[in-house]
């Protein structure tokens, strides 16, 4: 999947291959939605560990 996917400075996922262009936007929810989960568990993480 890397393959296909550059991410730019603001991490949404552009297309590299033209063939993929129809899942642009699908990409970019699924780029978002890791990002929110490991942010999430990180400062889960973070919060544990402070305490």
């Amino acid at each position: 999947m890397n393959k296909y996917i550059n991410l730019d400075k603001k991490g949404r996922g552009l297309i590299v291959n033209p063939d993929m262009d129809d899942n642009n936007s699908i990409v970019e929810n699924i780029v978002a939605l890791v990002k929110k989960l490991l942010i999430g568990f990180l400062r889960n993480s973070f919060s544990l560990f402070s305490s």
